[in-house]
């Protein structure tokens, strides 16, 4: 029997993590999931622990030679045979309800849906206000609303291709997409997935290519967030500097080409403009591109980073606004402007939340699996 949703996880050396999430989903006891797992860790603890499970829901590969974390992923997915595929972190977790969600999915036709919010979980280590692991639970209601996919990635484009998780838009990462769509997007591109950020290269892809997508209101997904996370290492301020520093171009086949759009410095918000206009090319779309609005990127790129490289962002900008034959003086007023409105961006959400529903913070919460059980109890309660 064809599953009706695949998990694809890839991972690498985050083992506990990887087998704590493995177990909060079989523990939902649904044989309509499969978990597909792509494991490039230097150690076999999760083959040891898939081997002993002998489950039939799982499928499994290992190989700890050197290949990139994109690879990686696009191994992970092209494992699953579901009707529906859901990429997920290695420690991140799913609700049982997501699967009542993909029965009326399957029934209506639908391509893609995602929630609007996911349940933020910090695991022990991860976050220094919440040392001991964090849940964060909020009210939501059940509503749906249908997007058009193509029109918010205007939105998005127009935007900078910053904070895209504040667009209604298809994901396969925390959202749920026909497998049909995934290998729509491999025949078009290539693979699944290209670039240097998987989920922002899908988030593009499946909007270009999916017709009925759908946001709903109930959270499905819980964000894992562990020690070694991309999101902890922020809190630090990592993740910045030279091109040739980037992680994401390790063991890479063949050397990647920079957007010539994009200015040439390592950072989240470089990276996500970089990944979502190859994925404008990868899929024979040229015509997106004219939407692309370098200012709010360049805007938000310094606000992340002013602490750590703001002089070597600077000089690479320079170097960009040159190559393009902007004045320096619209250059950079445009910046500023696009500075202005992404604080003024953060302080009405920060206002709107001071009137919203408080979160619930349940503490002392010391893996993916009760903080699963936890959230039920929650929101139960309530």
């Amino acid at each position: 029997m064809q599953p009706l949703l695949s998990i694809a996880i890839a991972t690498k050396d985050r083992e506990q993590y990887c087998i704590k999430t493995i177990q909060s989903i079989l523990s939902f006891k649904d044989d309509r999931i499969q978990i597909t797992v792509a494991d490039n860790s230097n150690t076999t603890k999760v083959k040891e622990f898939v081997d002993a499970l002998a489950s039939p829901q799982i499928a499994y590969l290992y190989d700890n030679s050197p290949i990139s974390s994109i690879d990686n992923f696009n191994r992970a997915m092209e494992m699953t045979t579901g009707e529906y595929i859901c990429l997920l972190g290695d420690d991140d977790g799913i609700l049982p309800e997501a699967m009542d969600y993909l029965e009326w999915a399957k029934l209506n036709n639908i391509d893609s849906f995602c929630c609007k919010d996911t349940i933020p979980y910090f695991w022990p280590g991860a976050h220094p206000s919440y040392e001991s692991g964090g849940l964060f639970v909020s009210k939501f209601t059940e509503g749906k609303k249908k997007v058009d996919a193509k029109k918010e990635l205007v939105k998005l484009l127009e935007a900078g291709i910053v904070n895209y998780m504040f667009f209604d838009l298809p994901k396969s990462y925390h959202g749920f997409v026909k497998k049909d769509i995934m290998l729509e997007i491999k025949e078009k591109s290539g693979n699944f997935y290209g670039a240097l950020s998987p989920d922002i290269f899908s988030v593009v892809a499946i909007a270009l290519s999916c017709k009925n997508h759908y946001i709903i209101d109930k959270p499905l997904t819980i964000a894992g967030v562990c020690r070694t996370s991309t999101t902890a290492d922020q809190f630090k301020g990592l993740h910045s500097g030279e091109l040739k520093d980037m992680p994401h171009l390790r063991n890479r086949k063949v050397p990647y080409v920079w957007d010539k759009d994009i200015p040439e410095f390592y950072s989240v918000t470089t990276i996500w403009g970089d990944s979502g206009l190859n994925s404008i090319d990868a899929m024979k779309m040229p015509e997106y591109r004219q939407y692309f609005n370098i200012y709010p990127l360049v805007a938000q790129a310094l606000l992340m980073n002013r602490k750590q490289i703001l002089n070597y962002m600077i000089e690479k900008c320079e170097k960009l606004r040159k190559e393009k034959k902007i004045g320096k003086l619209v250059f950079w007023s445009r910046v500023s402007f696009s500075v202005l409105g992404l604080v003024i961006d953060k302080g009405k959400r920060m206002y709107r939340d001071s009137f919203a529903s408080k979160s619930v913070v349940i503490e002392n919460v010391e893996d993916i699996l009760q903080a699963f059980k936890l959230y039920n109890q929650t929101v139960n309660k309530s």
